[in-house]
């Protein structure tokens, strides 16, 4: 393979760095056009559009210089989420935490995101803050970064972009099938508009349906209260992680805290967690819920709860855990602290839940139950796809894979995975 050249990240790209319009001009902030900043950034953002602060078309004129076109990269240089990434969809402003570059002729935008990721590593070795992390405008454009030419870089942006793509298209329908399961829990739950509501009579609760304690409708186990077990990277068991529980009842698989047989044995004594399970988190994030999916088997870790559906269906346990009625027995129900808030095992056991008849119970889970499925197995190409791309860009941005005499694998289509999770089925 020919050795990459040099180039100056000046040479590539035109720099741009973010400013923030004063926040004594309030008026500034009253529109719908983006302004990005840090934290609407993540390490492995692709394209990115939505943001938390908006700004008016005052602002975009005011501060037309720094106006960054649609596809544009974003990269984080100054803040302690030093290398948050992504490409902008849509015209947009930063602020001064983000330096971004605007491709020149003969350059790939794509290649230069992945270049970017790839070589954070090196480019944090030009900080020169103390308490910020911060690689100065003047220095940022100065770094030499190995850069083929055009065609190599599009061949490697192609195959990188595949996965993230497919990542993309798989956030885009987990999205959906959440929201269906949640509309679904409120419609019939929260609006009590479920099947044959017009002939069921009720007063407080239609008539079959009762108002009891999660301690009645589930096995709830504390985690063990003793030191975190040593990291076997041999170990046969699995140490679940706060890390391991996502937002919206997702479950990471990919990131596994393993520990010797011997460990496991004693941290499985009060359960082993399977399919269906749930845990809740009990301080920090308070009560970040995830379900565990099929094919786990697993210990939980320090500081969360394991609840175990007994007479419910895991598809209602989880909606109800998801819930806004869970939301607000959580606010009753923490314990507050000295530095922070918990919520104890004690009070998980007397949070409140309405529970219908077998009847409903069973049509929502016969609904909600594929829903769940799919999503876990969208989730878990994503996961797939995400390991693969990153193994990938250290290779391909090394030089240690070869595109152009190697024949590179693309991911797999939904369209194929779906298929043959139907043909195990």
């Amino acid at each position: 393979m020919k050795k990459w050249e040099g180039t100056t990240i000046s040479a590539a790209a035109r720099v741009v760095t973010g400013k923030t319009p004063p926040t004594a001009r309030e008026d500034l902030f009253i529109g719908d056009l983006p302004f990005f900043s840090p934290k609407d950034l993540d390490f492995d953002s692709f394209h990115v559009s939505e943001t938390s602060t908006k700004i008016n078309e005052e602002a975009f004129r005011i501060f037309h210089n720094q106006i960054l076109p649609k596809k544009s990269i974003l990269y984080t240089s100054l803040s302690y989420g030093f290398g948050k990434i992504g490409i902008n969809t849509i015209p947009a402003l930063t602020n001064q935490q983000i330096s971004s570059l605007i491709p020149r002729q003969g350059y790939s935008t794509i290649f230069l995101y992945y270049l970017l990721r790839a070589s954070t590593p090196y480019i944090f070795t030009f900080n020169s803050g103390i308490d910020t992390p911060i690689v100065p405008k003047s220095v940022f454009e100065k770094i030499k970064l190995p850069i083929p030419e055009l065609p190599i870089q599009r061949k490697i942006a192609a195959i990188l972009s595949a996965y993230d793509d497919l990542i993309e298209t798989n956030e885009r329908r987990i999205a959906l099938l959440e929201k269906m399961a949640e509309e679904l829990y409120r419609e019939w739950f929260v609006r009590m508009r479920f099947p044959g509501h017009e002939q069921t009579s009720f007063s407080t609760l239609p008539d079959g349906w009762e108002e009891k304690t999660l301690t009645d409708v589930t096995e709830i186990i504390d985690c063990l209260h003793t030191k975190k077990p040593e990291e076997k990277t041999d170990g046969e068991g699995w140490l679940i992680q706060l890390e391991n529980i996502l937002e919206n009842g997702r479950f990471d698989t990919n990131y596994q805290y393993r520990i010797s047989n011997e460990d496991y044995s004693e941290w499985i004594k009060n359960i082993e967690l399977i399919e269906g399970d749930c845990l809740i988190t009990n301080v920090g994030r308070i009560a970040a819920i995830a379900q565990i999916p099929s094919g786990v088997r697993a210990a939980p870790g320090r500081n969360m709860t394991a609840v175990r559906p007994r007479g419910i269906p895991p598809s209602f346990l989880i909606q109800f855990l998801l819930s806004p009625h869970m939301k607000e027995e959580v606010n009753l129900k923490q314990d507050p602290g000295s530095i922070m808030n918990s919520l104890n095992v004690r009070n998980i056991h007397k949070i409140r839940i309405t529970v219908p008849n077998n009847l409903i119970l069973e049509e929502f889970d016969q609904i909600v139950r594929p829903i769940i499925h799919q999503r876990n197995s969208l989730l878990q190409q994503s996961i797939y796809c995400r390991v693969t791309r990153d193994r990938l860009l250290s290779r391909l941005m090394s030089g240690a894979l070869d595109v152009e005499e190697r024949k590179i694998a693309f991911p797999p289509s939904m369209e194929e995975e779906l298929a043959a999770e139907a043909r195990k089925a």
